[in-house]
């Protein structure tokens, strides 16, 4: 079983990128039992049979809150994977003090 968490996509647009093919969107809606409902714009967490996902994304948590919103602009994300951004601020700051 995968599990989405979404971000405001549709069901089509999730289709579309995961699974094997476009029109798994109302496959999905149905399976969530979310039949004639829509997801647009809110956030829900779903699931979808790993027969139906695209090899590289069965079996997984894909989290879309924080895929692609840059770095360091959603909650718990570093400009620099593993470094907090307190420490890159203050490391700037102290590279501007001791350049004069």
């Amino acid at each position: 079983m995968s599990v989405i968490l979404t971000n405001g996509q549709s069901f089509d647009q999730i289709a579309a990128t995961y699974t094997l093919a476009p029109e798994y969107g109302i496959a999905i809606q149905n399976y969530n039992n979310m039949e004639g409902q829509t997801i647009t714009g809110m956030r829900f967490r779903i699931e979808i049979p790993d027969t139906w996902m695209k090899a590289e994304y069965a079996g997984k948590q894909i989290n879309l809150a924080t895929a692609g919103t840059g770095a360091g602009s959603a909650p718990g994300q570093s400009i620099i994977p593993g470094i907090p951004n307190i420490a890159l601020i203050g490391a700037a700051l102290a590279a501007l003090l001791f350049v004069k």
